[in-house]
């Protein structure tokens, strides 16, 4: 159960084309498959792709991510299982030590977290976030420095959770610890969490996902009329409604989650709003700034440090930026092309447009009457019309606005066509950051 059982392989990039200084960069590394079962590690690793880049909001996140697989044989097949939790008593040596039953709870899935975050380091220097995949059929999965997850049923839907702990800092919104049947978690104890989308508080001007709280939605919008269990009742109010559910972060009462269902919370349910929206803004862990020349004859990508610039296209219109990517337009035609990560490489994406602008899982347009506004989706040069005629359209983390084409006035985009809220009057100008407008 150390190094001397088993041997680091190499490492293989199998998604994301992003370059390597600038992606959100996950590798994902094997233990407790032996050398003749490096092929079904191989096979986990495909399916976890699949499964996480179709997996809102990842979907629309494009090939910002780049995922590494780090092959590692292990002596033994699986994990340790202890009979003291739960378990069968199983022993296997493997590279990382991986095994179940950390605090007396089987699932609670634990590994040498140091000596993975080492490997990683050395086989994937600009690593992100590492992920452990553990060979056994046992469920079970940790959140932490390192994530883990087995080959359980689901257990692509274990990693995405466990993803959300290590590489995002979500909290669990699931109101039990070891079960449900435990003693000791009534009700939360004081001091506001850490965690984005969980909270004590249900005061509409300080709970922490505000933004997206629609002003009629009443808070607290469920609680818990029994803090002696686990309040199992489906929601009162339609589905997608956010607001402060009560029993979250291991307690029954006393602790509020966005949403009444959630992946935090439920391994089939999707991501809420509002671990979907920390998940969007964190992803890009490097920005960077484009430029044109002043000739518009050359797009240019600074490398970071000092005043070096890269020549990544030729001739542009105009070039718009945000965490999805970089989008330029052709200066004869107008049309659009979607940066993808190499210079001179560049796909078409659209047609002109009067304007466009940039968020965090696509890009918006302004058709070039201004009568309609459309978003992209995601493949080919299909798009979709979200809303009528605008005057200006701004585009950001926190979603996108537009100006009512007469009177100014500034409206958000609620995530369905035709379905926008009234925010304000008339500025000069807007910028849309991570939080608010």
């Amino acid at each position: 159960m150390t190094t001397s059982d088993g041997t680091v392989l190499g490492s293989t990039r199998i998604h994301g084309t992003a370059p390597r200084n600038r992606a959100f960069t996950l590798v994902l590394l094997g233990d407790g498959f032996t050398a003749a079962e490096q092929t079904a590690f191989d096979t986990a690793c495909t399916s976890f792709v699949t499964a996480m880049t179709t997996t809102p909001p990842y979907d629309r996140i494009g090939r910002a991510v780049n995922i590494w697989r780090v092959n590692v044989t292990s002596t033994d097949s699986g994990a340790d299982d202890p009979a003291g939790s739960g378990g069968t008593g199983a022993t296997a040596r493997t590279y990382f030590d991986s095994r179940f039953g950390a605090n007396g709870i089987r699932r609670l899935l634990v590994c040498d977290s140091s000596l993975v975050l080492q490997t990683a380091a050395v086989q994937v220097p600009e690593f992100t976030v590492a992920l452990v995949v553990v060979n056994s059929t046992v469920y079970g999965g940790s959140g932490g420095s390192v994530g883990t997850y087995s080959l359980a049923d689901g257990a692509t839907e274990i990693a995405l959770h466990e993803i959300g702990h290590t590489a995002y800092g979500l909290a669990d919104e699931y109101a039990y610890y070891a079960g449900g049947g435990e003693t000791g978690h009534d009700h939360h104890p004081a001091g506001e969490p850490s965690e984005p989308n969980v909270t004590l508080t249900t005061d509409r001007s300080s709970v922490k996902w505000g933004w997206a709280i629609g002003p009629s939605t009443p808070l607290p919008t469920m609680s818990n009329p029994d803090c002696t269990t686990v309040d199992s009742r489906p929601s009162t109010v339609p589905a997608g409604t956010v607001g402060c559910f009560e029993g979250a972060h291991y307690y029954h009462c006393g602790a509020y989650r966005p949403e009444h269902n959630c992946k935090m919370r439920e391994l089939s349910a999707p991501f809420c709003p509002v671990c979907a929206q920390v998940i969007r803004a964190r992803t890009k862990v490097a920005e960077n700034i484009c430029a044109l020349t002043p000739a518009r004859d050359a797009v240019y990508r600074y490398d970071g440090s000092g005043t070096s610039w890269t020549r990544i296209g030729g001739p542009a219109g105009q070039i718009y930026a945000g965490a999805w990517g970089l989008v330029a337009t052709n200066p004869t035609s107008g049309d659009l092309y979607r940066y993808l990560g190499t210079p001179d490489d560049w796909q078409y994406i659209g047609s002109a447009g009067a304007t466009f602008a940039v968020a965090t899982d696509t890009v918006y347009g302004l058709t070039p009457s201004k009568d309609a506004v459309y978003r992209y989706d995601g493949s080919g040069a299909s798009w979709t019309r979200i809303g009528g005629p605008a005057g200006q359209i701004y585009a950001g983390a926190w979603g996108l606005v537009a100006t009512n084409p007469s009177s100014g006035d500034l409206y958000r985009y609620l995530g369905t066509p035709d379905d926008w809220q009234y925010i304000g009057s008339a500025g000069a100008t807007f910028a849309v950051a991570t939080d608010t407008v």
